[in-house]
């Protein structure tokens, strides 16, 4: 295809039977794609109709002996040093042809590696292989331009279907060992802009910020110098006429416009009116967000709701019922199934219990009863319930395969709670973060007034219908002009947004309950510590274009190469390092603290259970009454379980202790009970006494003796005053 492409070519006189000898040639073959296939062959020779190109005689006559080349060529340049000896000048520009394509300035090394990579060389010399031709600007509707070597010739890649990579490359080097003026403001809030001690337009080296980084790594890279300058102070009347204010970052722009200084250096909102005076270079895209103070303590109903159901947020509704409704019932089902009728199981088939007449007309009398399986199923999905709560399944298992089941309970509390866990830990300290106002509409139904730089709030009031009475007025008192949105001079209005926020106030005339403005001005206060109790809420409300404004006579240059810079990532780069860290407390954090009302789920919780206890206690106790009556019987369970099923040794009625391997009653002697548990070790006045069974203990005490009772209705117990020494049989 490269052959028959150059065939064609020779046919149309383009191209030297050489080249086509050594396209068609094995070694130009192997080789044509690192060099040759980069050579395009324009589609039109001649250039499109609509541009035709300047032929050989139309240029030749430029070339007269009547012409001097100070007439011809532009001052300064040199035909042969600038392209070499092998390009011809009569034919160069003739048809569209690659005619840089053996200039000097396409060889190897041309490019300034010290300052570009090599790969951005190669890119920025993509116009030696691309083909154009001299046209007449006044028969060329495509896109030319005047030519920097000839005085009064026009040129143009687009007649020959290319781009003109020529100007976007010379556009950056026109830049290399020029001296740009350059003013920096100093931004009042944010962090992406620039800042100095000394303010706006200090001719120092103490500026500092990640947008300064940048400029200065821009200057390195295009080969020019900064001189930093300040805008002159006789604009500053036409200033104030054409921007209607005395801002610091208006003056610089209109400067910029008039060409008193090539460059400002800040973050300078775009706004309609700084756009239409001069060109700029957008840096960022800064989003505007309605700005509230965090939810504070409320009472009302709905609140209380919200804050009860956040207990249970870490789950859907239907994860709830897979947990708490089927999954837990069904294992404590299935370990009643392993356990039931088991020796020394928690779910016995039958029980002891104690038949008494309460009227003592009849013997008291030791029964079994078969227990309901309506109990047992009770049990079993009560354990499974508290085995969540517990964080454990403590019940006694003896079967082989209920210890197995075992295993899936256990898991199953395990993993839930772990995850309900730190989702609830993220949900609770999270609403640290939020506002009950969302939006825009629902500040203003809440009679919120609004703060606002004027130039936020003009970018918001061109897209919702606000009445402007509705933001606080720049005080008067404070240096303002009394306008709707804060705009004074020297007065840090970014940051007085933030500083005139009140939860409540009476004077709308200074104050506020919300405010428009961005995340950066926010990020860069809780960087400080400050305003901590303000969070962002719900979308965007609008957008701050963010950019540099260029002087139009240095614009094409600059502006190519900082859209190079910032392409390549080292805006960004710097963004990242000058971004702030908040010293706000963090939610979710140590240290984060939750309100009373947030923790509202879990007292109704707890208490909720609490007075369920109650109630049983109640409901028991009425209707064992109920049937003592009926019956003319007392019964009272032999057979105790403690929450997890486990047996209770320790049945004790009318002073006599129930044991369950004998199915008797055991008299009590001087048993004391230690934390509901019988001890066989007791301590008198630091002496230490064993208690056997029918052990006399006597205690003298200057010729008088205490005596050990044993009430039939209460523990054996000791009484005394002052001892002076324990008699246990005949040891001491």
């Amino acid at each position: 295809l490269q052959v028959c492409a150059s065939i064609l070519a020779l046919g149309a006189g383009l191209i030297s039977p050489s080249s086509v000898a050594a396209a068609s040639s094995p070694a130009a073959a192997s080789s044509s794609s690192s060099s040759a296939a980069e050579v395009l062959i324009p589609p039109k020779p001649n250039g499109d109709p609509s541009c035709p190109c300047l032929s050989a005689q139309e240029l030749e006559d430029s070339f007269s002996s009547g012409n001097r080349p100070d007439r011809i060529y532009h001052k300064g340049f040199d035909f042969n040093e600038t392209l070499g000896d092998g390009i011809d000048a009569l034919t160069y520009g003739v048809g569209c042809e690659p005619h840089d394509l053996d200039a000097a300035v396409c060889h190897s090394g041309a490019c300034d590696t010290s300052t570009l990579p090599q790969a951005k060389c190669a890119e920025n010399q993509a116009w030696c292989q691309r083909s154009f031709c001299y046209v007449d600007p006044d028969t060329c509707d495509l896109l030319h331009k005047p030519s920097l070597y000839y005085r009064h010739r026009y040129y143009s890649y687009a007649t020959c279907g290319y781009m003109d990579f020529w100007t976007a490359s010379k556009r950056v080097d026109s830049l290399r060992g020029d001296t740009l003026k350059v003013a920096f403001n100093s931004n009042t809030g944010g962090w992406k802009g620039a800042s100095n001690p000394e303010g706006s337009f200090a001719i120092n080296n103490q500026w500092k910020g990640p947008i300064v980084e940048f400029m200065n790594n821009v200057a390195f890279r295009g080969g020019f110098t900064i001189n930093v300058t300040a805008p002159p102070m006789h604009l500053k009347a036409g200033s104030e006429q054409f921007f209607g204010g005395s801002s610091s970052f208006d003056f610089c722009v209109y400067a910029a416009s008039l060409g008193y200084v090539d460059l400002c250096v800040a973050a300078y909102s775009i706004t309609d009116r700084r756009a239409a005076a001069t060109t700029f270079f957008e840096t960022s895209d800064d989003p505007i967000y309605l700005v509230t103070f965090n939810e504070d303590s409320r009472t009302s109903w709905s609140s209380f709701t919200e804050a009860f159901g956040k207990l249970f947020s870490p789950f859907t509704l239907g994860a709830w019922i897979m947990i708490v409704l089927i999954s837990l019932p069904i294992l404590g089902l299935l370990m009643m199934y392993h356990e039931y009728g088991s020796p020394g199981s928690a779910y016995p088939r039958t029980a002891p219990y104690l038949e008494t007449d309460p009227e003592g007309s009849t013997t008291d009398m030791i029964r079994n009863r078969k227990i309901p399986l309506v109990q047992h199923i009770g049990r079993s999905l009560y354990m499974a319930v508290l085995s969540f709560f517990q964080e454990s399944y403590d019940q006694s298992v003896v079967t082989t395969g209920g210890k197995i089941h075992l295993l899936a309970i256990s898991s199953l509390v395990y993993l839930v709670l772990a995850v309900y866990t730190a989702n609830l830990a993220a949900i609770l300290t999270s609403e640290n973060l939020k506002s009950s106002i969302d939006s825009i509409d629902s500040a203003i139904a809440a009679g919120f007034n609004i703060c606002s730089e004027r130039k936020v709030m003009e970018m918001v009031l061109n897209r919702y219908d606000i009445d402007p009475s509705f933001i606080v007025p720049d005080p008067p008192s404070l240096g303002g002009d009394g306008q709707p949105g804060f705009t004074c001079p020297n007065c840090e209005s970014r940051k007085r947004v933030f500083e005139m926020m009140r939860r409540t106030h009476n004077d709308k005339a200074m104050y506020c309950n919300a405010a428009f403005a961005s995340v950066e001005d926010l990020e860069a206060l809780n960087a400080r510590g400050t305003h901590c109790d303000k969070v962002k809420v719900g979308e965007p409300i609008a957008h701050d274009s963010i950019g540099l404004p260029i002087y139009d006579g240095v614009s094409d240059g600059i502006a190519a190469l900082l859209h190079d810079m910032k392409n390549d990532g080292l805006l960004n780069k710097e963004y990242g390092f000058y971004q702030p860290s908040s010293r706000c407390p963090e939610s979710g954090g140590e240290g984060s603290s939750l309100t009373v009302a947030q923790l509202t789920g879990i007292w109704m919780i707890s208490f909720s259970f609490a007075f369920a206890g109650l109630i049983a206690k109640f409901v028991t106790g009425c209707t064992n009454r109920r049937k003592e009556k009926q019956k003319g019987k007392r019964y009272r369970a032999l057979y105790r379980n403690d929450q997890w099923g486990t047996p209770c040794d320790n049945v004790v009625i009318h002073g006599k202790r129930f044991d369950l391997s004998t199915h008797e009653f055991v008299k009590l002697n001087s048993h004391r009970h230690v934390h509901g548990t019988l001890s066989d070790e007791v301590y008198i006045d630091q002496q230490h006494y064993y208690d056997t069974t029918d052990l006399h203990l006597s205690i003298e005490r200057g010729g008088s003796s205490d005596e050990i009772s044993d009430d039939q209705e209460k523990l054996p117990s000791v009484t005394f005053s002052g001892v002076s020494s324990i008699q246990k049989g005949n040891r001491n």
